[in-house]
């Protein structure tokens, strides 16, 4: 049965939620870093992620989501995640099952949204651990309970090796200990590290912790900051030299050469042919005073040539963006870029493939989003409007197509269990 929603209090962070489920938390405000630039600090926020202290790491994938290159990656896996159609299964062959799987249809937009689950998703990869809270409201429309799914910032996360647990830092509830899914039996309550037993778990309703690499998966090697901080490393480097050298090579550099003056002190001439230069914009005459040859031959006076940078230095700094870049795909989307599989594709082919996850990943993706939902999202679902966990919809993904989501249907056929 749905609870009814309670007044606003006109206090921040103090609305009530329907009756009997947790009230949500609120993160406290980011904190600012410098940008990480050497490899000694890369090295140095993979030791603290490795220990548990996800804050400087949550930076760290910040700043790699920033680059275009990762970014454009994590599109093309997100998207290939939420743009996959969802059938819904009856969790009990019943008549209340059977109006949970008509009901869910309407409330799972209101649940997650596409942006809320990319999230959720880009931030376990990263981190291997995100989180979210499931804030609690009633659809003024069915007057059914909904956990809309909020992503928490892991920069307010640790793991607390004294508990065993995730410590997570909240701005108007102080510190709330949640056990991780992966590390508990469903249905036994979580219980603390001997001796520690003043250290109580949140409201387990209130909780989502995707773990997609499974037990202590914030320490698998599998994650992004473990996996492709020196590919993102190498590319931010060479893309910071690649315009370094466009700079020096665009501008046009020339190199004045003059006789040496017994006194070099108000040498007008060369002085004044020195600020043209400086000032030289898209064309420019220089008159150069020659002195005539001396017994060898050679000319003795003012003398203008281009100066131009090797190419070998940009080819080399090229090539290195390229092949930390083609690493950066391969890791998040499972292949190469379009410009590799070009000679063995096609060029259709190859840009084909840029849009694309791997098929594996992508079923990868939606069995984990999967095991997260429906263990934690849809069974509270379920157990708030129709008393029952076990009447939950069970998720059934088409991995075999990207549809558009307006064009997700129950009617699609070409279904692949996860």
């Amino acid at each position: 049965m749905a609870g009814k929603i309670l007044a606003w209090t006109g206090r921040p962070f103090e609305k009530e939620t329907p009756e009997g489920l947790p009230r949500i938390h609120r993160e406290p405000p980011l904190q600012l870093f410098g940008k990480l630039t050497t490899k000694a600090q890369f090295e140095n926020v993979v030791a603290a992620h490795d220990y548990g202290y996800f804050q400087v790491s949550a930076y760290l994938m910040r700043q790699m989501i920033r680059c275009g290159r990762v970014a454009q990656c994590i599109q093309t896996r997100s998207t290939a995640l939420t743009g996959t159609p969802i059938q819904w299964l009856l969790g009990k062959n019943n008549d209340k099952g059977r109006r949970a799987v008509v009901d869910i249809e309407t409330d799972w937009p209101l649940i997650a949204s596409p942006a809320a689950r990319a999230q959720l998703s880009t931030w376990g990869w990263f981190m291997g651990v995100s989180m979210a809270q499931k804030h609690w409201y009633v659809a003024p429309t069915t007057g059914r309970s909904i956990p809309r799914i909020e992503p928490y910032n892991p920069m307010w996360t640790n793991w607390d090796w004294s508990v065993y647990a995730y410590r997570v830092w909240t701005w108007n509830d102080g510190i709330r200990i949640v056990p991780s899914p992966s590390l508990q039996v469903p249905g036994e309550p979580w219980q603390p590290a001997p001796g520690l037993s003043n250290y109580g778990a949140d409201d387990p309703r209130l909780w989502v912790v995707h773990e997609p690499y499974g037990v202590n998966s914030w320490a698998n090697d599998l994650n992004f900051i473990h996996s492709l901080w020196e590919d993102y490393f190498g590319y931010a480097l060479a893309n910071n030299d690649m315009n370094r050298v466009c700079e020096k090579q665009g501008r046009g550099q020339m190199v004045l050469k003059y006789p040496k003056s017994t006194d070099d002190k108000g040498n007008t001439t060369r002085d004044a042919l020195i600020e043209a230069l400086l000032n030289v914009g898209s064309e420019g005459i220089f008159p150069l005073e020659q002195y005539g040859r001396d017994v060898e031959g050679d000319t003795h006076g003012y003398e203008l040539e281009p100066f131009a940078w090797p190419a070998t230095g940009y080819d080399i700094v090229s090539g290195t963006k390229q092949s930390n870049g083609d690493a950066i795909a391969g890791r998040i989307t499972g292949h190469n870029t379009s410009g590799e599989t070009k000679g063995a594709t096609g060029t259709q082919g190859g840009a084909q493939t840029g849009n694309l996850i791997r098929g594996d990943i992508r079923v990868d993706d939606c069995g984990n989003e999967k095991h997260t939902i429906e263990q934690q999202v849809l069974r509270d679902w379920a157990e708030a409007n129709y008393g029952d966990p076990d009447l939950a919809p069970v998720m059934v993904y088409a991995v075999g197509s990207t549809l558009p989501r307006s064009s997700a249907s129950p009617t699609i056929s070409a279904f692949l269990t996860i």
